[in-house]
């Protein structure tokens, strides 16, 4: 394998040692049924990448079989799973050029009445599968020299909404943990990259609300009702702020093969308004406004 020159480590000299060979690059991507890791698995075995598309069950990912994806069963809370799809993928290609962690679920409802079974189905794979999943092929891809841990976040992740406190909190959570893993894992020529979404027309909104349908009895049932038709009218409404998954999957692509890749992708672009004047914004003057739209 031959050596290019990429940059300079910050902490010494260090080079990126390209993937040079003539051998397809090898991505594995998690959370393919459907959605944002479906339309990366498309994209990318497209481009000629040797595309390993998982999904908790098999017969999800029928569509992408045909399109000469190789697909595997992975549900990223399950150690053995994890464990088998990466020593699969070693013993029969040699190498993992990028991991894309696009599993993922939201868990929305009242912070008061979310259980901590919930939170902590949230946080196991949102957050402790996609941390499971990259220790495992850190090791491959520090030897080779070269590697992309592509990990699929949110502007959730940087802006909150009410009744999102789980959700928000592990994307939280992933943005922090990417930023760290960026820094450390930069002077093996392994580079973290966060795709940050905006509003995505998939069927995300579906499992969201099932944290928001309440009994009336409950002191939230009034804003659980406002946030759900908001949600649902956002989510299927085509306009400047929304974005496809295809579009999304074509960033994470280019997130995958560009030499530099930057270390956040906010798409759509008219979501970086939001994402760059939430922290600028007082809070007050914030929850003036979500209380305006939610009225």
């Amino acid at each position: 394998m031959a050596l290019t020159y990429c940059e300079t480590s910050p902490f010494h000299g260090a080079f990126y040692r390209g993937a040079m060979s003539s051998e397809p690059r090898v991505v594995i991507i998690t959370g393919c049924s459907s959605g944002i890791g479906a339309a990366s698995a498309t994209t990318f075995v497209a481009a000629g990448w040797i595309t390993v598309a998982t999904a908790r069950r098999i017969d999800t990912l029928a569509e992408l079989k045909t399109l000469g994806c190789e697909v595997d069963t992975l549900d990223v809370i399950n150690d053995e799973d994890r464990r088998r799809v990466v020593a699969d993928v070693l013993e029969r290609h040699g190498r993992i050029d990028a991991l894309v962690n696009n599993a993922g679920y939201p868990e929305y409802g009242p912070f008061e009445e979310v259980s901590l079974d919930r939170w902590r189905a949230q946080f196991d794979t949102n957050i402790f599968g996609l941390v499971a999943m990259s220790q495992l092929v850190i090791p491959t891809m520090r030897e080779q020299h070269h590697g992309r841990i592509i990990n699929i976040s949110s502007i959730g992740g940087i802006v909150t909404f009410p009744l999102g406190a789980a959700y928000h909190a592990s994307k939280w959570a992933l943005e922090a943990l990417s930023d760290v893993a960026r820094f450390e894992l930069k002077p093996f020529g392994i580079d973290v990259v966060i795709i940050e979404p905006g509003v995505t027309l998939t069927n995300f909104e579906t499992p969201a609300q099932s944290g928001l349908v309440l009994d009336e009895s409950s002191p939230y049932f009034s804003l659980a009702v406002k946030f759900s038709l908001m949600l649902s009218s956002n989510y299927r409404k085509k306009n400047a702020t929304n974005v496809t998954a295809e579009q999304i999957a074509a960033v994470v692509r280019r997130s995958a093969e560009k030499r530099r890749p930057r270390s956040r992708y906010v798409v759509p672009a008219s979501s970086r308004a939001l994402t760059w004047s939430r922290p600028l914004m007082p809070d007050r003057l914030y929850d003036l406004i979500l209380g305006r739209v939610l009225r």
